[in-house]
């Protein structure tokens, strides 16, 4: 693989790392301002770990434990919205 494209990969992954919150797992759509997340933002850091782990960057543990934190927030907004209508 081309250097270039590692320390993109990786340096992809850890914006994603750090920027993501830890308790809701939700992704800012801009940083370093304050700014909303989105279903998008959210959509990239998902994807990015899936590969991360193919790339052998994270394993497949962190992987699905990162990617389940955004879960409940999720679930819990579709659900009010859901019961609201």
């Amino acid at each position: 693989m081309d250097p270039f494209l590692d320390s993109l990969q990786a340096r992809t992954l850890n914006f994603f790392l750090e920027t993501t919150d830890p308790n809701t797992g939700l992704t800012p759509d801009r940083w370093p301002t304050p700014s909303p997340s989105s279903i998008a933002a959210v959509g990239f850091a998902l994807t990015s770990y899936a590969i991360a782990v193919e790339r052998e960057l994270i394993t497949r543990e962190e992987a699905a434990v990162d990617s389940l934190k955004g879960r409940g927030v999720i679930e819990d907004y579709f659900i009010s919205e859901y019961q609201s209508r």
